[in-house]
């Protein structure tokens, strides 16, 4: 009774309350009660109720949103998806139509030709000559309109415009310059002029123009910081127009591949798609160490133990129809470049069965696809499935370490390792005869501490240590968020959570927010049968669905992204969730047992 009365203050508050209440908040209440057990989290129970109730609501108050919205938006979503890929194929067949239109008229051969189609006839003989074939710039002279109608689009080194195309202002509706980063200002001011419209493109974390050994005329011994000489297109560029930054990488099949440069030189700023399997017999990047010497810039045993990778990638890589990797080596310097060719070359004259393998692995391959052996100041623009990254760097004879690293220790050095280190599609083998802690950066510029730190995420790539490669990010990358505890366990919102807890419960083991970049899987369901494999990535219309720039990015390229890397993705509606819970449930497990099934079945 005591107690009783020591509560009534609290009773009589809840009935002031109860007074307040509008008959919807007594439904509400009444409709959690009856859904309530004795073990339930009451307060959540209510929530939820009045999640549903607020949606159907908003439904009842907008009628575009009765019925079945997400199924309509489903519908609308693979509409989009298929006009988009429709409307690219017109856009080819247009262009093709146009050009062969142009190459072929009808009225060309008639008996009764105008002036015009005498010229036409007369360009067309001139395109069809063996000897004395006239140069492009002197057909540009008589027939520039009809060479725009046959070939709109051209392609042309900075050098090539001049020699090619006539002076003129205006010349071209629309310029499209790449690597513009690699572009001297002065090179630029031919097809500038050429140009009524100008699209600079270019990465200013890659290499600059390499001008070691060139002298510009009234160049200052020390530049003033306050008045900086702008070097190259993309620097002037930048400093007069507004900049957009491209975010998507499309390159690398695995995130292990750019993670490193994501952190080092974009600020973990791209999108990146997290791995859909880790493989611990197949690292994205492998480790070789070797017992190699610096001699004349030179290491012999890692240009021998290069060519002896570039046999095991063609000997156990090539797929069922016999498609072989394309592969690209690449050195620190134009000596050990030289040295792994000529070792390349005594291997085809000396050894049999690695001629056969080279001449199979080139036969019906894209010239682009071709063995590449490059030095680090001319790999900028490929790209092969393999890279091999010869370090070279060692100690000499004597045992001694020089610590020096040619054109990395310059300035801007790092860029240099940045180009180098993110050529790879599918892997890189490093081979080195240092380990990371050799490395002792005494430069003032960052080139050796970068090659320090990619030695170092190498070494744990290779291990498949994930906990070591987030400790060199952290480093490289203070903002980086730092990883206490391994798999920790975080959300973006309480839709998530419970949409975590409800898996659990069916006895699914599941991972959040995989991925390093802010490219991420909201959850991850681990393969039943095979933990380094995810089956089947889940997303909530959480903050990254509402931050997508565009309904295409939204809807279709994310989607289409993630699917090419090997990704199967379903989605949770929120206002499903509320509605039903567990019929979403019911629908992801009924998903994840036909994904197993089906490859039981393939098997």
């Amino acid at each position: 009774m005591q107690t009783s009365l020591g509560e009534f203050d609290t009773m009589q508050e809840l009935d002031k309350k109860k007074k307040e209440y509008e008959k919807n908040i007594f439904a509400i209440l009444n409709q959690a009660r009856t859904r309530i057990n004795i073990n339930d989290d009451w307060a959540e129970k209510i929530k939820q109720e009045i999640y549903a109730y607020w949606l159907a609501k908003i439904e009842q108050e907008n009628s575009i949103l009765k019925g079945d919205p997400i199924s309509n938006y489903q519908i609308k979503k693979s509409e989009l998806a298929k006009l988009m890929e429709e409307k690219r194929q017109v856009v080819t067949r247009t262009i093709q139509r146009d050009i062969e239109g142009v190459i072929h008229p009808r009225e060309m051969y008639g008996r009764n030709r105008t002036s015009e189609q005498r010229e036409w006839r007369a360009f067309a003989t001139e395109l069809k000559k063996k000897r004395r074939v006239k140069p492009v710039r002197k057909l540009f002279q008589s027939y520039d309109s009809y060479l725009f109608q046959i070939a709109p689009c051209w392609l042309a080194s900075p050098e090539s415009v001049s020699k090619v195309f006539p002076l003129e202002q205006n010349l071209f509706d629309l310029v499209i310059v790449d690597e513009a980063s690699q572009l001297a200002v002065e090179r630029a001011i031919p097809f500038l002029y050429r140009a009524r419209r100008a699209v600079i493109a270019g990465d200013e974390k890659q290499l600059p123009p390499f001008d070691l050994f060139q002298i510009r005329e009234d160049e200052p011994e020390e530049e003033d910081e306050a008045i900086s000489e702008e070097k190259s297109l993309l620097d002037l560029a930048r400093t007069r127009y507004k900049t957009i930054n491209l975010s998507w990488h499309y390159r690398s099949q695995y995130q292990d591949l750019i993670n490193f440069s994501n952190h080092a030189f974009y600020e973990g700023l791209l999108n990146v798609a997290p791995n859909a399997i880790n493989d611990p017999q197949h690292p994205p990047i492998r480790w070789i160490r070797c017992n190699g010497m610096w001699e004349n810039q030179t290491n012999h045993v890692e240009a021998k133990r290069v060519v002896d990778e570039i046999r095991n990638v063609w000997e156990s890589k090539f797929d069922q129809e016999g498609v072989y990797p394309s592969i690209g080596v690449i050195t620190f310097n134009e000596k050990q470049q030289e040295l792994i060719k000529d070792v390349i070359d005594k291997r085809l004259e000396s050894d049999p069965e690695f001629l056969e393998l080279h001449t199979s692995a080139h036969e019906g391959a894209k010239k682009d696809d071709s063995l590449f052996v490059k030095n680090i100041e001319n790999v900028q623009g490929d790209e092969r499935d393999v890279i091999i990254f010869s370090v070279g760097y060692a100690k000499d004879a004597d045992g001694i370490f020089a610590n020096f690293f040619g054109t990395l220790s310059m300035k801007g050095g790092e860029n240099r390792l940045n180009v180098a280190v993110t050529r790879a599609r599918k892997e890189m083998i490093v081979v080195s005869s240092i380990d990371p802690a050799d490395i002792k950066p005494t430069s003032k510029y960052d080139g050796p501490k970068r090659l320090r730190q990619f030695l170092e995420y190498a070494k744990m790539t290779n291990s498949l240590n994930e906990e070591g490669q987030k400790a060199v990010l952290s480093e490289i990358n203070p903002d980086m968020e730092r990883i206490t505890e391994s798999k920790r366990v975080k959300f973006d919102s309480d839709f998530e959570i419970q949409v975590y807890k409800k898996l659990q419960e069916r006895g699914h083991r599941i991972e959040t927010q995989v991925g390093f970049s802010g490219y991420k899987i909201d959850l991850a369901i681990v393969h039943p049968h095979d933990e380094n494999r995810y089956l089947l990535g889940i997303e909530c219309d959480g903050a990254t669905f509402h931050s997508a720039k565009s309904i295409k990015e939204r809807d279709v390229m994310r989607q289409k992204f993630l699917e090419g890397k090997g990704w199967t993705i379903e989605r949770i509606w929120s206002r499903n969730w509320w509605k039903n819970p567990k019929h979403e449930i019911d629908r992801i497990d009924t998903k994840i047992n036909e994904l197993v099934k089906q490859e039981v079945v393939q098997r």
